[in-house]
């Protein structure tokens, strides 16, 4: 049923800072199931690359952190919790739920391709960066010292690289896995950066909030292509494992839906139709993808579903809960 859909980033700032399609919708229960149009599921699931970051770091040492003893393993859906904002992970069925990280204002974690490192974007009271650690909690430190916000960090396939956006400058960003070697690939009102599995493309969005677009460029920022041509808003971008397709979040006349297309830009599908879920991330073997899904009195929390859309379920009860991010 029709709702209002409000920003939690106008809500607070310290809980979402500016982040979009964290959406809920009055009026439309989390319950309420998805009516999507059926499309072939993708099935291809990403090869192990073991690498690992060099031990020695130009950026400046991270401020000593509280974390919870924890391990992240492959295939766990790593997402952000509010009030405080804070890192957590489950496991894919939803169960064993960890705290990742004690200290407000984290988020937008992503687990390295190896599964042994998380980066992720943090407040640290002077602004907000870029940090790494190993999977179990050890070796904290800060990538970025930047005099912007840093966030939404995605892992080269190779895991020797990171891609980043700044959020007031709206450029995106890549650095060494060791903190070394920034460099600026874009130009302005560019969001969401996310690594193609084949190292050689970034997916993103560009535009004025409200009216943004899909691009694809090469891992460098050249050679940018527009994927989406419409007037809705189009944001969170996310490769299927195997490169062939791309979810999104679609938000129209006050409502928010994930839809995924080719990397051409062509069959662009809608697997929601509820108006309340955002944030896609695909499951390592591209059967599967996790979602926030919430209501204004429900609460945002993690729902997954079979890659074409059906059966949709919630992993997550605890209204506070956004922005997967599964591998």
């Amino acid at each position: 049923m029709p709702g209002h859909v409000i920003d939690l980033r106008r809500r607070s700032r310290a809980r979402a800072l500016g982040l979009v399609p964290i959406l809920v919708a009055a009026g439309c229960g989390a319950g309420a199931s998805p009516a999507p149009p059926s499309i072939a599921a993708v099935t291809a699931s990403p090869g192990s690359v073991e690498t690992s970051a060099g031990s020695s770091t130009s950026a400046p040492p991270a401020s000593p952190a509280s974390l919870a003893a924890f391990r992240v393993a492959p295939g766990d859906i790593l997402f952000n919790h509010s009030d405080p904002s804070e890192v957590y992970a489950i496991s894919a069925d939803g169960t064993n739920r960890r705290h990742l990280t004690d200290l407000p204002g984290d988020w937008t974690a992503a687990l390295s391709p190896d599964g042994t490192r998380i980066a992720w974007s943090r407040d640290g009271g002077n602004g907000r960066d870029i940090y790494i650690m190993q999977a179990d909690g050890s070796d904290v430190r800060r990538l970025t010292g930047n005099d912007f916000s840093s966030y939404h960090p995605s892992w080269s396939p190779d895991g020797t690289r990171l891609v980043f956006a700044g959020l007031e400058v709206g450029e995106l960003f890549e650095i060494d896995a060791d903190g070394s070697n920034e460099v600026k690939l874009s130009g302005e009102n560019e969001r969401f950066p996310e690594w193609s599995p084949d190292g050689k493309q970034i997916v993103f969005v560009r535009g004025p909030e409200g009216a943004r677009d899909v691009y694809v460029a090469n891992a460098d920022g050249s050679g940018a292509q527009r994927l989406t041509a419409d007037p809705e808003d189009n944001v969170i971008t996310v490769w299927s494992p195997d490169g062939r397709l791309i979810a999104f979040d679609r938000s129209s006349a006050g409502k928010t839906d994930i839809w995924v297309m080719h990397t051409d830009g062509t069959s662009q599908v809608q697997l929601t139709k509820d108006g309340t879920s955002a944030w896609p991330a695909f499951s390592p073997d591209g059967r599967s993808i996790a979602f926030a899904h919430g209501t204004t009195t429900t609460g945002t929390d993690i729902w997954v579903m079979n890659a074409d859309g059906t059966s949709p379920r919630p992993l997550t009860t605890t209204g506070l809960d956004w922005g997967p991010n599964w591998r």
